[in-house]
């Protein structure tokens, strides 16, 4: 049961790490963080070679989506401060932090589905070629993934570590 807790908690500490991240890889754009999978999709909309109309939208768009990145900052600190203030005390509220997660999920999934829009929104101005050029790096981009993740299990394999679940 004590194992089961300490799954609980690291889960709601990398829901929370998670949010930052993903807002912040959605955020910054070009010239930006390109780790996350936001990030690459901007690197790789960087390189579409948009005309000036499309240049405006794309810039509009992650300015909504800085803005966006900072309010989720803010909500980070105040959870991951929830966080830690409960699990000092004795006896945790675990309705609060099971609160947190349902909160913290459902705003998740709100920024992800504004994230998508926003793209759903840039890519109804691509050309039929700017189009075939995004999704080609998009697979490029997995198939690098996926050969770096097969690498990490096997360099972990050799090491007698368990390699990603």
């Amino acid at each position: 049961m004590r194992g089961f807790k300490t799954l609980k908690i690291l889960g709601l500490s990398a829901l929370i790490g998670g949010l930052a991240f993903g807002g912040v890889a959605l955020a910054r754009g070009p010239g930006g963080m390109h780790g996350g999978p936001g990030g690459h999709m901007a690197k790789v909309i960087e390189e579409l070679e948009l005309d000036p109309e499309q240049q405006a939208l794309a810039k509009e768009l992650k300015a909504g989506m800085e803005d966006e990145r900072e309010a989720m900052q803010a909500q980070h600190q105040e959870a991951f401060e929830v966080l830690v203030t409960e699990l000092a005390k004795e006896r945790p509220d675990s309705e609060a932090l099971h609160t947190l997660i349902d909160e913290g999920s459902a705003l998740m999934a709100e920024r992800m589905h504004a994230g998508l829009d926003s793209v759903l929104e840039l890519q109804a101005t691509f050309t039929a070629e700017q189009r075939a050029s995004l999704v080609e790096e998009l697979e490029a981009g997995k198939e690098l993934r996926d050969e770096r993740r097969e690498q990490l299990q096997e360099h972990r394999g050799e090491r007698g570590e368990r390699g990603p679940r």
